[in-house]
């Protein structure tokens, strides 16, 4: 056979298709789909349905052939502080430039000063007084007991809270440029150590920004699923013999509405979020039960600090984690999920109810 016949015979070879074979994919959704798979990577396939190619994410299936899908372990992700030093000081400068810019917009600012605080308010103190007090009550009792928990990092200057009544407290979102945020409550500049709080709503949410400051003076830039689990954890709250209980918060249904259905993230999923976006509140809740779970076991402080202690070869999370638990994340998953099931806001009004008549006694 000469070279040109070996050549064309090289050719037909290698142009005749591969051997395909049927396969019945069932999705997360329920959804059957019978193809041919053409292509399998660590995260996708890609199948030929009715002469159509189409791709699936592997986190979207839940059979293949009646074999349970397996995502392929995700290598811990390493942390370089030194890498975020920089940026994060540009990122500083320009945020207060924006508040001092917000502040020269409104009249009448009062700044009162603390041993822990600054409070920068257009309000009457006077007639807001209670509030101000269950804000300084935060910092001055509450803040000593997180810092205990957590071994949170003493910030190097006080915590800024920005207090204002509602039309100043609007005047104050449109000139900071922060009129896409959604709540009319309050917000955090996290990198600043500012609290800005709406003080004709109320100042229950005033906890969760307080964690938010904290954590980001501690760590910096902590993943969503820790950050948002640990600040959300002290919406739901309970100030008895001079310290704070956690319970369950509004976030428990919502929570529950997604465990068994296709919204629901995997927990290493979830670890893995860069951001949680409004579509995601869900995660959030996820986040927060999670962190709520660790708390009744009297394990949630000992997780922060081994995830301190391990985020430079995991910055993740899954390391600490697992640590903590002293088994697998699935194997955990499985049973933090039992629980989220069983759990009851009925239940916990009820022990509040004892908890109120403890108090009156």
């Amino acid at each position: 056979m000469n070279t040109r016949s070996v050549i064309i015979t090289l050719m037909l070879l290698f142009s005749l298709p591969m051997d395909v074979f049927p396969v019945t994919v069932i999705l997360k959704t329920g959804q059957a789909i019978d193809g041919a798979i053409l292509e399998k990577t660590d995260t996708s396939i890609k199948m030929e349905f009715n002469g159509v190619p189409l791709t699936y994410e592997l986190k979207d299936i839940e059979s293949i052939d009646g074999e349970p899908v397996k995502l392929a372990p995700v290598a811990p992700q390493k942390f370089s502080a030194s890498s975020q030093e920089a940026r994060n000081a540009r990122i500083n400068k320009a945020t207060e430039k924006y508040i001092e810019k917000a502040l020269n917009k409104i009249t009448r600012i009062q700044i009162l000063e603390y041993s822990a605080c600054k409070v920068l308010t257009n309000c009457d103190v006077k007639e807001y007084k209670e509030k101000i007090d269950l804000i300084l009550l935060a910092i001055n009792y509450v803040l000593p007991q997180l810092r205990g928990e957590f071994s949170f990092r003493a910030p190097e200057k006080k915590i800024r809270i920005i207090a204002l009544d509602d039309r100043g407290y609007r005047t104050f979102l449109h000139e900071s440029g922060n009129e896409y945020l959604k709540t009319p409550y309050g917000f955090t500049f996290k990198n600043v150590g500012t609290i800005v709080v709406n003080m004709d709503l109320g100042v229950e949410g005033f906890l969760r920004e307080l964690v938010y400051v904290l954590i980001y003076d501690d760590i910096a830039d902590a993943p969503v699923w820790i950050e948002e689990g640990l600040a959300c954890l002290y919406e739901g709250s309970a100030w008895h013999d001079g310290k704070i209980y956690m319970k369950s918060s509004w976030r428990l249904p919502l929570f529950k509405q997604v465990i068994d259905r296709p919204k629901y993230i995997p927990l290493r999923e979830l670890m893995q979020l860069e951001k949680i976006t409004e579509d995601q509140e869900y995660a959030t809740a996820q986040a927060r039960y999670l962190m709520y779970y660790l708390y009744t076991k009297n394990i949630l402080g000992k997780f922060y600090k081994e995830y301190k202690a391990t985020r430079g070869e995991d910055y993740r999370g899954t390391v600490a984690l697992e640590r903590t638990v002293d088994t697998t994340i699935e194997q955990f998953e499985q049973e933090w999920l039992a629980w989220v099931r069983n759990l009851s806001m009925k239940k916990e009004a009820d022990t509040e109810e004892v908890l109120e008549a403890t108090r009156r006694q």
